[in-house]
């Protein structure tokens, strides 16, 4: 199991770490914070497509989704969206577990092979990795 604070984080974990305060901060009262929240985001994958990575690359795809559900609960306050990108990128802070990356994977331009119940049960109850996950 991974430990937070694991002497190996980049750029990709420090920014998953502060997105997270930061949305933990805003579902607290302190509203206006998630605004930092997705420029950090939005920075996080500038860079990322800078250094090489495109829009089949999971790392970009997870970022682009999820800055999508920043902006819906931007405009439609529901704050069960914010509660499950907490409980989701504490999950890949402290164990290396993204359900979001698992259900990316599962999306027809990210696998060659049909939609099966084996296949999501292999996305999503496989062990935690470090690095990309992959079916």
């Amino acid at each position: 199991m991974r430990r937070i604070w694991h002497t190996d984080w980049g750029l990709d974990e420090w920014g998953w770490l502060v997105i997270n305060l930061l949305l933990v901060a805003h579902v607290t009262g302190f509203r206006q914070v998630i605004f930092i929240a997705a420029f950090i985001l939005l920075w996080q994958s500038l860079y990322f497509y800078i250094k090489g990575l495109r829009w089949r690359d999971l790392k970009l795809q997870v970022r682009l989704v999820y800055g999508l559900l920043l902006v819906i609960d931007i405009v439609l306050p529901w704050h069960l969206i914010h509660g499950a990108q907490i409980m989701g990128t504490t999950a890949l802070l402290l164990f290396d577990y993204c359900f979001l990356a698992r259900t990316m994977l599962l999306m027809p331009w990210n696998r060659t092979q049909g939609f099966s119940w084996p296949l999501m049960c292999k996305a999503y109850f496989s062990p935690p990795v470090p690095g990309e996950v992959s079916l």
